[in-house]
């Protein structure tokens, strides 16, 4: 075997699969001892020469040009959802397209047109009010970007899906969710509020007044967020009565929906009375929040009564405490 040769071989077992090539050597250099050359114009070189790599290939790999990536034009207004948004009827709750709007993403419009509001007056992403983005291409639309993330939210579609709605890549989707949801957790003690001052405590007491619940100041309940993605070392501790995992947060609203307290996570084997003793919302009322509320009440001969403290509604899984009022099947003024 020639020396030239064996010194190649050598600087290539030297690379990351020198295994590999220690192998290849060793399978040539016995073919070339035991298999002549097939012809004349081969008789000058082994085997071994034949089965080595050509440097030439390599330099002409590296001199061929790269393939540069290819680039979509994404037309953004001739997407489903800029078609949907431009009708009429969508700001409408009462007309077809403004139910289909709530429907898919789990909000009226106008809390979404709020929502984009606050976004663009507050300049929550920068990087999208630009008309282009560094490669020049157009930005894709927030409108278009925050529905991606609301039927994320809502309904779990994967953000290939909400590509096909948006005309906006899945990348784009996706790195957007992210960046959306952290800045929403950052307003968490902007929007989420209990009602304080008189005026804000009337107001929400007012609403239940109106239909036969004086004194009611919300209405709490559990709700179980599934999650799909749970530790296998965790299952057994998250999954309850859902038969699957789930995480568990207690919420307190309003009668028109707006939420007034949200506890942490809890593990999904936890039932509502012991997420309550973890609530500090409903902790504080138990022990005199609202104490120096009055509100007035029949009683069953159809006299007025004044009494003292607010109460949240809940359901008859909850402790039976004053500050927790359930319905009850029947009842008596003795009981």
């Amino acid at each position: 075997i020639p020396s030239g040769t064996l010194f190649h071989v050598c600087n290539m077992a030297a690379g990351p699969n020198t295994d590999e090539m220690i192998s290849d050597l060793v399978t040539a250099v016995v073919l070339s001892a035991i298999v002549p050359p097939d012809s004349e114009d081969e008789a000058g070189s082994s085997l071994l020469d034949r089965m080595l790599p050509d440097s030439s290939d390599d330099e002409a790999a590296a001199a061929a040009p790269k393939r540069r990536r290819a680039v979509y034009e994404r037309n953004y207004a001739g997407s489903p959802w800029a078609l949907m948004l431009k009708k009429t009827g969508v700001a409408d709750p009462s007309h077809r397209d403004g139910r289909n709007f709530r429907r898919r993403f789990r909000m009226p419009y106008a809390c979404f047109a709020r929502l984009l509001q606050v976004v663009h007056e507050e300049n929550w992403f920068p990087e999208h009010d630009k008309s282009t983005d560094i490669t020049g291409r157009p930005t894709p639309p927030l409108e278009l970007l925050v529905l991606g993330v609301l039927r994320v939210l809502g309904r779990g579609m994967p953000f290939d899906e909400v590509s096909e709605l948006n005309n906006v890549s899945e990348t784009a989707n996706q790195q957007f969710f992210h960046k959306f949801c952290a800045k929403m957790a950052s307003q968490y003690d902007r929007w989420i509020v209990i009602p304080k001052t008189p005026e804000e405590i009337s107001a929400v007491c007012r609403m239940y007044a109106l239909r036969g619940f004086p004194g009611c100041v919300g209405s709490v309940d559990c709700v179980h967020i599934p999650w799909d993605r749970c530790p296998a070392m965790l299952r057994s501790l998250f999954t309850g009565k859902e038969k699957f995992p789930t995480i568990s947060f207690e919420v307190v609203v309003s009668h028109d929906g707006r939420i007034l307290s949200v506890t942490p996570g809890h593990a999904g084997t936890r039932n509502d009375k012991t997420i309550v003793r973890h609530d500090e919302f409903v902790m504080r009322i138990k022990k005199g929040l609202y104490s120096d509320v009055l509100f007035e009440f029949h009683d069953g001969s159809g006299g007025r009564l004044t009494e003292r403290g607010c109460y949240l509604m809940c359901d008859g899984g909850y402790h039976k405490w004053r500050c927790l009022q359930c319905p009850f099947e029947n009842t008596s003024f003795e009981d």
